[in-house]
């Protein structure tokens, strides 16, 4: 007889969408952490540097004992790929999307479309329907992200440095996907993101090699990597591993669009790139997408929307993996 499905950890009504929210929010100061690299520093070797780096640390801080157990359960092996390979293909491409389209549309159009993916993904995986608070923040979302994105008057959202920002938004979606499955069948968010980020790393290094590691030698590469790795990854990483035990894909996805406002804000106000009145307007469209998904409301507002799934047994828990 199979046991039930494990039951997440308690936590804090409300801490699971918080703590994503603020992980997004560390994450929008990465391009002016990367601002500060010498000029033509290669993308892909920042991001296998970052993942290398934040991965050590994750695994530095995690218990082996509970690696070893993670890793023994076999049935959890392909999720974990997934999620690093996703991984890897999200840092290169956000990294080229913030060097080809500038920080404020690379990380506006990258993170708008992430709910976007991810939304459809548990759609396609027969995961039930999507709410009603969901699709109405994910269409200010994506529209906010529209206006932000294009909005900008200097021209820089050139084609490939969108697409940069699609695939990225496509892979972190998965990535999302992947690390939900691990933790709702029973593992722990914290090594579940020691195993995953490793893997990437390894996945990207080729990329590192590729290049000379003139730029990492220097003062800045060190501490722009260092910050990175110890606050952007390891730091931010485990706040959203925390909220993904409470959070779903979906709405995890669309709460990481706090990353836009605040990229865009510190584009415009430090980095000094142009913001025109339909990307002030995108700004505000953003924050009433993560205001709709945050503040309480009543359960008839969550009221979940029926959408063509596959049929499967009424009120019927799947067995544990």
């Amino acid at each position: 007889m199979s046991k039930p499905p494990p039951t997440p950890l308690p936590t804090r009504p409300g801490g699971g969408p918080a703590a994503i929210v603020l992980a997004a929010l560390i994450w929008g100061t990465n391009g002016l952490a990367a601002s500060f690299l010498p000029p033509g520093t290669p993308g892909a070797a920042v991001a296998a540097a970052r993942l290398l780096a934040g991965g050590a640390l994750l695994v530095a801080l995690c218990r082996l004992g509970r690696i070893r157990v993670l890793l023994r359960r076999r049935r959890l092996w392909p999720p974990l790929a997934v999620a690093g390979a996703a991984m890897a293909v999200y840092q290169a491409n956000y990294f080229a999307a913030l060097h080809l389209a500038g920080v404020a549309v690379g990380s506006v159009v990258a993170m708008a479309s992430v709910p976007v993916f991810a939304g459809l993904g548990e759609v396609v995986r027969g995961r039930g329907g999507l709410t009603a608070t969901w699709l109405g923040a994910t269409t200010l979302a994506v529209a906010g992200g529209g206006l932000l994105g294009f909005g900008l008057p200097d021209g820089r959202a050139a084609l490939a440095g969108v697409c940069c920002a699609l695939a990225a938004g496509a892979s972190y979606a998965i990535f999302t996907a992947a690390c939900t499955a691990v933790i709702r069948r029973g593992g722990d968010s914290r090594t579940t993101m020691a195993v995953v980020f490793p893997i990437a790393g390894l996945a990207l290094a080729p990329a590192l090699l590729a290049h000379p590691p003139g730029w990492l030698l220097t003062g800045p590469g060190v501490a722009v990597i260092g910050y990175l790795a110890a606050v952007s990854t390891v730091g931010a990483y485990l706040l959203y591993g925390r909220g993904l035990r409470t959070v779903g894909p979906a709405t995890a996805g669309t709460l990481t669009l706090a990353e836009a406002p605040c990229a865009t804000v510190i584009g415009v106000l430090v980095l000094r790139e142009p913001l025109t009145g339909p990307g002030l307007i995108g700004l505000f469209l953003l924050i009433a997408a993560l205001l709709v998904l945050t503040v309480p409301r009543p359960r008839a507002a969550a009221e979940v929307l029926r959408l063509p799934a596959r049929p499967a047994p009424a009120e019927r828990r799947r067995p544990a993996a």
